[in-house]
C-alpha cells in the first residue's frame, strides 16, 4: 500500500488504532469522550478509549469521580486511565517519565557539593552538572496494546507512537471532573 496514510515517520511508521483520535490530538477531555462515544457505541466489542496520563492521579477520589462521570455521562463501553511511570533499580517506582532517577541525582549532587566544600570550593547544588556515568537510568513504563510494558521494549512503530502521545495532566483531569 504505497499510498496509504500513516502516522509517525517513514523510518518508524505506525497505523492508528481503528477510529481512535490521533495520539497527538490536543483537545478537551469531554470533547474527546463525546467524539469517541459516537463511534465506539457502533461497534459490538473490542473498543476502548485510552486516557493517557503523564503521571499518576494524586488521589483515588479524583480518579473514582473521573471514571464515574465518564461511565454515567457517556456510553463508552470501556476506558483505561493509563499513567506513565518509571522504575529506578535502587529506589523503585517514580510517578511520571524520568530517564534518570531524581533521588539518585540528588544524592550524587550532594556528594559533589560535599567534595567541593572539602576542597575549599563553593558550588551551589543547582550548578552541579552530573555526568552520564554518575546518573542512574530508569526504565519508563506505560500501556501499549492493553498491557503495561517498558517503553524500551516497544517495537519501532509503538516507540514512534509513544513519542507522539499527548499526555493529559492529572490536574486537568481533576479540574474537568469537579
Amino acid at each position: 500500500f504505497h499510498d496509504i496514510i500513516q502516522a509517525g515517520t517513514p523510518q518508524a511508521a505506525y497505523y492508528t488504532n481503528s477510529s481512535q483520535l490521533p495520539v497527538d490530538y490536543q483537545g478537551d477531555l469531554f470533547d474527546v469522550m463525546s467524539h469517541q462515544e459516537k463511534l465506539q457505541t457502533k461497534y459490538t466489542g473490542g473498543t476502548v478509549l485510552h486516557l493517557y496520563v503523564g503521571e499518576r492521579i494524586p488521589d483515588s477520589e479524583s480518579c473514582k469521580r473521573l471514571v464515574q462521570k465518564t461511565l454515567t455521562q457517556f456510553r463508552l463501553p470501556y476506558i483505561t486511565i493509563t499513567p506513565t511511570f518509571s522504575v529506578c533499580p535502587k529506589h523503585g517506582y517514580i510517578a511520571g517519565e524520568h530517564q534518570y532517577c531524581p533521588t539518585c541525582d540528588a544524592i550524587e549532587t550532594r556528594k559533589t557539593v560535599a567534595i567541593a566544600q572539602s576542597e575549599g570550593q563553593e558550588i551551589a547544588p543547582e550548578n552541579v552538572v552530573l555526568t552520564e556515568e554518575n546518573r542512574q537510568v530508569c526504565e519508563v513504563w506505560t500501556r501499549v496494546m492493553g498491557y503495561f510494558r517498558p517503553v524500551s521494549q516497544f517495537n519501532a512503530g509503538k516507540k514512534s507512537e509513544y513519542s507522539d502521545r499527548i499526555m493529559m495532566r492529572p490536574s486537568e483531569l481533576v479540574r474537568e471532573v469537579v
